[in-house]
Formats: C-alpha cells, structure tokens, sequence
C-alpha cells in the first residue's frame, strides 16, 4: 500500500475554480486493458440476464451497472488507486470513504446521452462549496476508451458551475435554463465543453458541477467507471459490507476503511481509530483474518429445508435476493462474531431469553391475524407458524434451565413461564384477506434466519445433551416452515400469482434486515460496517 501523494497548489486552485480536474494517463495501457476486458465480460452477463438499469431519462443505447465491486475483485485497486487518492485525500480530508461504485456503458445516439444535473439528489443540489472548505462529495471517472475527439459520448460539464446555485431544477437535478438550448442533434450551449481523454484518464468532479453526457456518434461504445468518495458522516449510496466480509477477497488497511471497515473497537463513522494513519497508508497492520467457514449457509438451510423437492423458481429466486441483499446472518463473520460472543455464559442466557421473548410476542401477532383470516390455506400457514413458535417458548426456557441452571431468579422463570400459555382465542371473527406474497415471504425468512441462529446457539450448548435436544426441536420446526412457505412461493411463480420472486425476496429481505439491525450481533456487525439499515 502505497503513501498518497497530495494535490500541487496550482491542480487545486484550478479544482476549486472550474470544478473539475483532468489527470492525464494515470493508468497504463496493461492496466485499462485488464480492466475493460472485465467491464466488457460483466456487461455480457449483464445484458444477457436482462440485470442493466436502464434509466428512464437515458437514451436507449446507454445504462449502467451498479454494484460492480460485489461481482469482481479485478476493480480493487481502483479503491485507493496511487494516481488520484492523493488528490482525493486533499480535497475531501482523511475523513473519507467510498460511497459507490457504478460502471457506465454509453452507446451511439445522435443527441445527447443525459442532460446537465448535479448529483446527489436536490438535497445536496443546495449545497456549494467555497474557496477553501473540504468537499462532500468527489467523483473519479475511469476512462477505459478513447474519447480524444468530441461527441463520442464524452463527459460534458460547465466549468465554474459547481458554485452556482442551480435555478429551475427538478427532482432528478436537471438544470432545465441550460437543458432547453441544447440543440436536437446534441449542440451543447456555448458555455459548456466536452472532455477529451485518452483510455486511461481520469476526471475528478464534485457532486455540484453541472453535468451531461454528450451524443455518441462514433459508432463504438464508451466504457468508464466511476467511483464516488464522500466524507464518513455520509450515507454510502450502496452497501459495501459484502466485498468486506468475502475471505476470498485481499483487502489492504487502507481499502477495507474506505468500504467502511471502522474496525472492532471506537467505530464510530464520526472518529474510527488511526484514521489519519491508514489512511495516508502508514499503517501496518494487517487486514483482519478471515474466519473460518463460508457464507451461504442461507441457501444451504433452504435447499436442505426443501428435503429434495427441486422448487425451481423458489431456489434459484432465493440466491438471486441474497446476492441484491446479503444479510448479515449469512457471513462468516456473523457466525464468528456469535461463536466469540458465545464464551460468555451471561450474553448466551440473554440470547436465548430475546429469543423466548420473541417468539411469545410473534406467536400473539400471528394468532391475531389467523382471527381475521378467512382463507383455509392462509390459516393453515399462519396456524402451523403460531404454533411452532408457541412451542419455541418453553423450549428456550428449558434450553436455560439445563445448559445454565440456576441462572434465573424464581420470579423471573415464572414470569417468562407464563408467556408460554398462549391464551389467544382462534376463533374466526372476519372475513379478512388472505396472507398476501410479501407475508409468506416474511414468514420464509423468519424460518431461514431462525434455522441459521439456533445452529449457532446449538454450538454454544452442545455439551448440554437435553438443551442441545430441545435447539434441535426448535431447528427443526423453522426448517418445517422455510418448506412450506417455499412451496407456497414456489408455486406462486409457476401459476403466475408471482411475477417477480427474486425482486419479491429481495425486497423482503431488504425490510426483514431493517427489522433485525438491533438484535445482538446484527448491531456489533451493521456498527462496524457502517450499515445500519
């Protein structure tokens, strides 16, 4: 890991006075050639799963790829790249971190490709830099083809703009004063230029320059990657938490702090430990270990929960939503921070009481819904999930009186007994809706997560044979319930009723993450990540 080198006085006033800064050849032709051979490999795949974004206000020719750091690590070096992340560093502070990555795959059009806006939304549109204060936010656009004559799909910009408030913008942050003298062949307005760069530069912009993509009449496609850096107090725009906890992946200090890596211990986004240090690339410490075992267990309890049913929209739907949306309790480190969490006797007892607590307070929710349902199927799926959890309170308790005896004061136990005498009336008093797709899915998830948590809390009481009875019990009932809410779904995608599975996993998944980012370890993990949902 290299030292950064910082930006010259004249690099810096020509930034803060025109708003951009081109850096000429900054990576050698062997470079951009690895890198555009992988661009052209993932656009490929993309294209061919129908997964670009195409982008209502794009012309049809161009999109983009988000998330491109996920599915490749050939694009690593780029995080910290020697060539700008000193220019970075002087502009934005040490306090940064990388916010997003996308890749943009621009095609032939007659006029232009987007029109001038800023980025970052209208919020931060408001928003202008001075003459001397650190910047928010900072682009570095990767050229990977050569853009050296004009209206070849070239970055377009008004210099000086960025520190002009923006008049007559809309939610997307088009500059309409400017937008409406753009001619219909693509003639930019007299104050705005195109850049010219060879494959292998790179432009540095801040989030307030007024910007566009201008018409590509080249006849070949303009590839570049961008990478947008930001200060820490900031909300990344896409969760990097997956490249960080992927063992295959070799992370510098530095890179793994600017993914939002704060580290075990202070890691606050606000004052992460040694800073300064790693980020100038003076640390040498090494990046974390990778613990043992390997992601997708997820995956592995569903298909195992399916007990040879092939469930061929279910499955494949399933793994398409855990790569849009890992949750955290599918990483290695999730079960490595459990296992470690887990030699103390105490947090294990805590575990096993918010668990018993849960269960009581979903086994009530579902049974009051099961009284408003007058679907059969629905109150069959709802019936089974009561009553397994119903099941899942006395099971924990005992779970604690054998592995842990005594730990419980008397009151208390009788206090947490009582909650197993699930006293709610079934009878059916409505002709309420059935269970919509987005419960049952909510129910999959609750089996899957549960399946995965009590096989770690499983490790932590294996000693204890009844205890670790009781746990296989309770695996077993969540197991029993990913299989039935997965036939369900799965049948659902092959009649129709679902058109979507993946996207409707996927959202699930998104707000089942946000329902679960205090729970014990999803907290330690989300804190030191940055993530919290």
């Amino acid at each position: 890991m290299s030292a950064t080198v910082p930006i010259t006085a004249a690099e810096e006033a020509a930034f803060r006075r025109d708003g951009y800064l081109l850096l000429r050849s900054v990576l050698p032709q062997t470079e951009v050639a690895g890198l555009l051979a992988e661009v052209e490999r993932l656009v490929d795949n993309a294209t061919g799963a129908q997964a670009v974004l195409r982008e209502p206000f794009y012309h049809e020719n161009s999109f983009k790829l988000v998330r491109p750091l996920r599915l490749s690590a050939a694009f690593d070096g780029l995080i910290d790249h020697h060539g700008y992340f000193g220019r970075l560093v002087s502009l934005l502070g040490t306090h940064l971190q990388l916010m997003g990555c996308e890749i943009f795959v621009r095609g032939s059009s007659e006029r232009t490709i987007t029109g001038f806006h800023t980025d970052g939304g209208p919020g931060l549109q408001g928003v202008l830099p001075d003459h001397a204060s650190a910047f928010l936010q900072i682009k570095a656009q990767v050229f990977l083809t050569d853009l050296s004559r004009p209206n070849a799909g070239n970055f377009a910009l008004v210099p000086g703009s960025h520190r002009v408030r923006a008049p007559g913008s809309d939610r997307l942050c088009y500059i309409d004063e400017v937008n409406r003298r753009i001619g219909q062949s693509g003639e930019l307005p007299a104050e705005a230029i195109q850049i010219l760069v060879a494959p292998g530069d790179v432009l540095l912009f801040p989030h307030s320059l007024w910007h566009a993509v201008a018409p590509n009449h080249a006849r070949r496609t303009r590839y570049s990657i961008s990478l947008r850096y930001g200060q820490t107090a900031l909300r990344p725009v896409e969760r990097l938490d997956p490249i960080l906890t992927d063992s295959a992946r070799q992370l510098t200090p530095r890179q793994r702090r600017l993914l939002g890596d704060f580290g075990e211990e202070d890691n606050s986004p606000y004052r992460p430990r040694n800073q300064e240090e790693i980020i100038a690339g003076l640390s040498g410490a090494p990046p974390p270990p990778a613990p043992d075992g390997a992601p997708g267990q997820v995956a592995a309890a569903a298909a195992s929960a399916a007990s040879g049913r092939r469930l061929p929209h279910y499955l494949p739907a399933l793994r398409t939503a855990l790569r849009a949306e890992p949750p955290a309790w599918d990483t290695a480190l999730y079960a490595d921070l459990y296992r470690r969490a887990s030699r103390s006797e105490e947090w294990v007892i805590v575990a096993l009481l918010r668990r018993l607590e849960g269960a009581a307070q979903e086994a009530r929710r579902l049974r009051a819904r099961l009284r408003t349902c007058g679907d059969t199927d629905s109150r069959a799926q709802l019936m089974f999930a009561a009553d397994a959890l119903s099941r899942h309170v006395p099971a924990f308790l005992r779970v604690v009186d054998t592995a842990y005896p005594g730990a419980l004061a008397p009151a208390f136990r009788a206090e947490l007994a009582h909650l197993a005498s699930d006293d709610t009336d079934d009878t059916v008093v409505g002709d309420g809706p059935a269970l919509a797709h987005a419960e049952v899915a909510l129910l999959n998830l609750d089996g899957l997560r549960g399946a995965v948590l009590t096989g770690l809390q499983h490790a932590a009481v294996v000693g204890y044979g009844d205890a670790a009875a009781s746990l296989d019990d309770v695996r077993n009932d969540h197991r029993a319930q990913v299989a039935r809410t997965a036939s369900w779904l799965d049948d659902a995608a092959a009649d129709g009723r679902v058109a979507d599975l993946s996207g409707l996993l996927t959202t699930q998944l998104r707000h089942h993450d946000r329902a679960t980012t205090e729970d014990l370890i999803d907290f330690s993990f989300h804190q030191r990540f940055g993530t919290h949902l």
